[in-house]
């Protein structure tokens, strides 16, 4: 390969590199107000399930991946998809919380359905739903442009095959309390707790909150 196309080859994987890196979660600069095109997700995580060996205890992090229905898929390639939200990531409040305890998360997404495709962890992966996407059962949420929706806190065990979310919390003071730290965020939030999809001719069933 000459030097020409060998530079070109090195600008476009920068290029893809660059793109692939850009994350949505939201920082205290973001700016989100009533008709943004986009929209605001606030989700919490937990790790529920310890790995316990001779003389410790401890909670594996995980990632967990969003599929945005593909219909709804930005046409800019540097937009990253599936939405990661990674439990590692802890920020603010969270800074210095272990893995089995609840964070909270700010994302900025664009406005869409998204499904809940699989989990990840450093000592197992696993798919959380089966394909197609949609199929009955895997969880989903809609954010509407110009939305902030909080949509609960999922408590994961993630050391299952398959891993599993089955509980779902809700703490608004806390949620509220995250929220106060984007003051660039002044969309008023409201909680709308996740889906499961339904099978053909059934409503969708809404995960219930667990006091």
């Amino acid at each position: 390969m000459g030097p020409f196309r060998t530079l070109a080859a090195t600008a476009l994987l920068a290029i893809l590199l660059a793109g692939c890196a850009q994350s949505w979660v939201a920082s205290p600069e973001t700016q989100f107000v009533e008709g943004s095109p986009d929209a605001i997700v606030v989700i919490g995580l937990k790790s529920i399930v310890p790995i316990i060996t001779p003389g410790s205890r401890s909670y594996p992090d995980f990632q967990m991946a969003w599929d945005l229905l593909p219909a709804q898929q930005p046409s800019r390639p540097t937009v990253p998809r599936p939405l990661i939200v990674d439990s590692a990531d802890r920020t603010g409040i969270f800074e210095d919380k272990p893995p089995g305890e609840l964070a909270l998360y700010v994302i900025r997404v664009p406005a869409g359905t998204y499904y809940l495709r699989q989990i990840t962890t450093a000592v197992a992966q696993s798919r959380y739903t089966l394909l197609p996407m949609g199929a009955p059962g895997a969880p989903f949420f809609t954010v509407k442009p110009g939305e902030v929706r909080y949509i609960g806190d999922l408590h994961c065990d993630v050391i299952a095959r398959p891993a599993r979310c089955t509980t779902l919390t809700r703490s608004d003071a806390l949620a509220h309390a995250v929220l106060s730290q984007y003051p660039g965020i002044r969309v008023k939030p409201h909680f709308r707790a996740p889906a499961y999809s339904p099978a053909a001719d059934e409503p969708a069933r809404v995960m219930a909150v667990s006091e």
